[in-house]
């Protein structure tokens, strides 16, 4: 059995370098500025770990004030100091993250969810989901798990609560591929974009005890997107988001289903190890890590392509794939350059940073939990990216 002790104090010293002055202030990663998100991701790592357990009263009073400085009173949202007003995505998961920390640290938002209650309205959140992108099933599904969360914690101040709750669940069960099992295959998502999506729902179903359906589809389509130990996916490098959408998807259905449980359990061990190899000297957990690849590495990027829904798409995962790999060969220092991200969040692709740390130390414990049923480990207690919920 691997040493994940070990794996989890080193995560629980990394975080603590990134810290600032204030106990609540912390960096996205070494060359990061610190803000919202990193606060939050913060206080949901060190639940992880179990340091939040070691804050005084006064440190937990300053973390939850701290974080509500940042919700805006009119609508309730919670935002970063960057002008994020034409990226919804960062709007809603910016404050699926406050509202997630603020739970843990025993707080709620200062005002109320005006943005939230908003959908109350039948017609209004029937709008909401008729916009949602099913082409694009790996991003626009967050948009059904921030709802959900966000409802969640709210219920008791939402008018409509249970109407809500069943409209969604109605909603989602119409857009299931029974094929596929999975979401957005219809509308011309890729397997990899769907397999995502999948994630964003399915532990839904577990949490208010629905029935899901298509099961044994949906472990075929993502066994379909197996390699080595990783998934195939245009960042063949490895991407926290979709690492961990895969561990928790194969991790949560097999608790569902005996069907191919020997090959998902192989691919689980494949993918601890594979996780591991994105963990840093400095205990955090990197984005991505670079190599060359091989023609081998190449032929089940083209398999998985031709197996894809639409013409488009059978073309679009390997000419991306081979395009990253060309950029790779050619101008080998940009690949290595920071990027931005959330709103201006600065990074290196294969140094740690705070968000792959929460995703990949996720992953860890997931594969860890399934693969010895024995081992005591702490689980996100909030619903959201990252509750366990399985017994």
């Amino acid at each position: 059995m691997h040493d994940i002790a070990k794996v989890i104090n080193q995560v629980d010293s990394y975080i603590a370098s990134l810290q600032e002055n204030a106990p609540c202030v912390y960096r996205f990663s070494r060359i990061g500025e610190p803000g919202l998100i990193s606060s939050c991701l913060a206080v949901m790592i060190r639940d992880l770990t179990g340091s939040i357990d070691t804050l005084s009263e006064q440190e937990r009073a300053s973390w939850i004030e701290y974080i509500q400085s940042f919700q805006d009173q009119e609508t309730g949202l919670f935002k970063e100091p960057s002008d994020l007003g034409s990226n919804p995505y960062l709007r809603w998961s910016n404050c699926d993250y406050s509202i997630c920390a603020l739970q843990i640290l025993g707080g709620r938002p200062k005002f109320p969810l005006t943005f939230l209650h908003e959908l109350s309205d039948r017609a209004k959140l029937d709008t909401y989901l008729a916009e949602i992108d099913w082409s694009s099933a790996g991003l626009e599904s967050n948009f059904i798990m921030f709802l959900l969360d966000i409802l969640e914690f709210d219920k008791s101040q939402f008018s409509s609560y249970q109407e809500t709750v069943d409209a969604v669940f109605e909603y989602m069960d119409a857009k299931q591929d029974p094929e596929t099992g999975l979401w957005g295959m219809k509308e011309g998502s890729y397997y990899c974009s769907g397999l995502a999506g999948a994630y964003h729902l399915v532990f839904f179903y577990n949490y208010y005890n629905r029935p899901l359906n298509h099961v044994d589809n949906m472990i075929d389509s993502i066994l379909l997107c197996r390699y080595r130990d990783r998934y195939v996916y245009p960042e063949i490098w490895g991407h926290p988001c979709g690492d961990f959408d895969t561990v928790d998807l194969i991790v949560r259905l097999a608790s569902m289903s005996n069907y191919r449980q020997d090959e998902l359990r192989d691919w689980m061990k494949d993918l601890y190890n594979g996780t591991l190899k994105h963990h840093c000297q400095d205990g955090g957990f990197n984005w991505m890590n670079f190599r060359f690849l091989s023609p081998l590495d190449i032929v089940p990027i083209i398999s998985l392509g031709l197996k894809q829904n639409s013409l488009k798409n059978k073309i679009k995962l390997p000419l991306r794939t081979i395009k990253d790999q060309l950029k790779f060969l050619i101008d080998k220092p940009a690949v290595y350059e920071s990027i931005k991200d959330r709103g201006g969040t600065t990074f290196m692709h294969q140094e740690s940073n705070i968000f792959a740390t929460f995703m990949r130390l996720n992953s860890c414990l997931f594969l860890h939990k399934a693969l010895y049923p024995e081992s005591q480990l702490r689980f996100k207690r909030t619903l959201g990216l990252g509750w366990y919920g399985l017994s």
